[in-house]
């Protein structure tokens, strides 16, 4: 299902529509507690063809994750991203951009704490002509909201 996410202006009051996100998930439960710690508005939503979502979407195999969050610009969050590194994005996002994405599943990303362990990893700005280029490099682990796994 899509997941509506609204970044708030002010925890928990006025929501700000420009960077309402819409979020596709398989299981991300994790993911979400991190966004809505992050004064993001959840609304989680199961398409019945999460593939043919992201396909239609631009999201090429090799960039995608279990979940996928879109925008009202329709900008698309493909995966683990840290939601510091989402409200960086929309601030000002470049010329020509898709969205951001973290490729599988990385051990200590948001949403996927697993105790100590943990595993650098970049993030992705992706073109709207199906091209990648860095975005940016989670070197330390990020503060996490939920239990780890």
């Amino acid at each position: 299902m899509p997941i509506t996410l609204q970044r708030l202006k002010t925890p928990r009051q006025s929501r700000n529509p420009s960077t309402s996100i819409k979020v596709l998930v398989v299981a991300v439960a994790n993911w979400v507690s991190h966004i809505e710690a992050a004064d993001f508005s959840v609304a989680v939503h199961h398409p019945s063809d999460l593939n043919k979502l992201k396909d239609d979407k631009g999201i090429l195999p090799r960039y995608q994750s279990c979940h996928t969050a879109i925008n009202q610009e329709g900008y698309v969050f493909e995966g683990h991203i840290p939601a510091d590194v989402i409200k960086r994005f929309l601030e000002n996002p470049p010329a020509n951009a898709l969205g951001l994405a973290v490729p599988g599943m990385p051990v200590g990303s948001p949403g996927m704490e697993m105790g100590d362990r943990y595993d650098e990893y970049d993030v992705l700005l992706l073109g709207k002509d199906g091209s990648s280029t860095f975005f940016e490099h989670i070197a330390k682990k990020q503060p996490s909201v939920v239990d780890p796994i």
